[in-house]
């Protein structure tokens, strides 16, 4: 079972923040993930809210600001972790995190807004930093490697339309046997449900139709050693360093 960087080291770093992915890097964690939104000069950004509110010292929606108007946020000393931060935290562009960690991780990139022409950006933004090839099909468990996953069903159908190549997976937040189906009928090799509503028959379902299976909202020692037992496949955690220390004992 993998441990799935969230939003980078965030435990010990500000979430979705160069300091917080460095980190997972430097523990030896190379499966990341991230969330992006569109900014109103159409650049992807990596920020998990739809406003700017909560991981930074400014205001308003994603939107509705230009990149240069976030540029200029401080996207760190709101924070109170354990990691020392050595510099200001700016707002990352996806761009910004591909190119600093190409070769280095599979990144899981959730789409958070819903914008028509935000799949054909990431689409040229993955072929310019060489992350996707035109005809090379992607894995959901290679590094490197990038996926795209979304709770937004529609969403996710636009983007597989135009990156049929590359790995895209389902996010819920109630297990239902109509996602695993829902997943085949639209291509989807991944399948991540809400750790506390599903099952070991709905995981082996999952994975008997050929499905990648993680799980996120693991807040615990419980919800980590429910998510081992069920045989899943991936498993995002803010403590990188705990849940390892915890998955060690598991498998010993």
């Amino acid at each position: 079972m993998k441990l799935i960087a969230h939003r980078g080291s965030s435990e010990y770093f500000p979430e979705n923040t160069i300091a917080a992915f460095d980190h997972a890097l430097e523990l030896g964690f190379n499966f990341l993930e991230l969330d992006i939104h569109l900014t109103r000069d159409n650049v992807l950004i990596v920020m998990h809210d739809s406003d700017v509110d909560r991981t930074s010292d400014g205001s308003g929606p994603i939107n509705q600001m230009r990149l240069d108007q976030i540029k200029n946020l401080d996207a760190g000393s709101w924070f109170e972790g354990p990691g020392i931060l050595n510099e200001v935290q700016r707002v990352p562009t996806l761009e910004e995190i591909l190119q600093r960690y190409s070769n280095q991780a599979h990144i899981y990139i959730e789409i958070k807004s819903v914008e028509d022409i935000l799949p054909s950006i990431l689409r040229k933004i993955l072929l310019d930093t060489n992350w996707i090839k035109d005809g090379v099909t992607s894995n959901p468990s290679n590094v490197p490697g990038v996926s795209i996953i979304s709770f937004d069903k529609d969403q996710l159908v636009r983007t597989k339309a135009v990156m049929p190549e590359v790995s895209h997976g389902l996010l819920v937040l109630e297990a239902a046997d109509h996602d695993i189906e829902l997943c085949s009928l639209n291509g989807f090799k991944g399948l991540f449900p809400y750790v506390r509503t599903v099952s070991k028959n709905f995981i082996d379902m999952a994975i008997d139709r050929g499905l990648y299976v993680g799980v996120w909202g693991v807040e615990n020692r419980q919800d980590l050693e429910r998510a081992y037992s069920m045989g899943v496949h991936g498993v995002t955690v803010n403590d990188l360093i705990e849940s390892s220390r915890i998955l060690d004992g598991l498998k010993s």
